[in-house]
């Protein structure tokens, strides 16, 4: 059997991975397809697997304002300036670097009470 990809979050932002459905924010704009399976880590704890429903490419000023509040839980500048200090090690050009939206459905969801 085949080992599925992993994506890893440090934080829980906003919450969302206790949602059905939530996005992450990723620079790697090319690696993402529709219909694949991910294992999804918090702080390098397995927690469940999703599926890649949705994914959209932009710059980083052309964020959605909803996309922001959504994924990381503050506003547009302030999820641009998240985002440049998480990825502040990778030498980003920010005025070209696409960025994947990447909109992902919980395999195990369990709707609350």
């Amino acid at each position: 059997m085949e080992k599925l990809p992993e994506i890893h979050f440090n934080y829980n932002w906003n919450k969302k991975l206790y949602n059905h459905y939530f996005t992450t924010i990723r620079l790697d704009s090319l690696k993402w397809q529709i219909g694949a399976t991910y294992r999804i880590f918090l702080k390098d704890k397995y927690i469940y697997e999703g599926v890649v429903r949705d994914v959209v490419t932009c710059k980083i000023d052309e964020l959605p304002k909803y996309t922001c509040f959504t994924d990381t839980g503050y506003n547009k500048p302030n999820t641009i300036n998240l985002l440049k200090k998480m990825y502040s090690n990778k030498n980003v050009d920010w005025e070209n670097q696409l960025l994947a939206v990447v909109l992902l459905e919980q395999l195990t969801w369990d709707k609350p009470a």
